[in-house]
């Protein structure tokens, strides 16, 4: 249970980001008895909500004939913000600066990791551990993982290696 509130409160977090009020019924705009009601039912896998009152609450649940009255009333909901001149989601120019700060952070966290994987392999390398099979079971053994948390393989650490040299020679420039 305590599971399926920490949804619905991180879902009403999100609607609120998205600039829809969470505080009045999607449907009818009432701002008295509201209740979240799950898109896709909680027991299925849902974990979106939108904001009710109890008598539309109630509709959906009591009136409802077919499932896809569910998408229905989201997108009489929607449609309606979208005539009241309410912005759903984010303009085209904010997901295109979310999506290259995202780009960027992703390449940063890459760089890292080669720097890292570089260093590790040097200090292996050092140690007397010759050949890159050595060295990649002495990391597996160590504990250090790709940056997506796998086992280092060969073909991992060549890449990474490869990566250091193009950030060294990015660095040069």
């Amino acid at each position: 249970m305590s599971n399926n509130r920490e949804n619905i409160k991180e879902h009403i977090e999100h609607l609120k980001k998205i600039g829809i009020d969470t505080e009045s019924c999607f449907e009818c705009g009432n701002k008295k008895d509201i209740e979240y009601h799950h898109i896709i039912p909680y027991a299925w896998g849902g974990r979106r909500v939108i904001p009710l009152c109890g008598n539309c609450h109630n509709m959906v649940h009591k009136g409802r004939k077919r499932r896809d009255n569910h998408s229905e009333l989201v997108k009489s909901g929607i449609q309606r913000a979208k005539r009241d001149g309410k912005q759903i989601g984010k303009s085209s120019e904010e997901m295109s600066s979310m999506r290259r700060k995202g780009l960027e952070t992703r390449r940063r966290m890459r760089d890292d990791w080669a720097i890292e994987a570089q260093c590790l392999d040097d200090k292996l390398r050092k140690q007397g551990l010759s050949t890159q099979k050595e060295r990649v079971a002495k990391m597996n053994e160590l504990g250090f993982t790709t940056i997506n948390g796998n086992q280092i393989t060969q073909s991992a650490l060549s890449k990474a290696i490869s990566r250091y040299k193009f950030i060294e020679r990015r660095m040069a420039l």
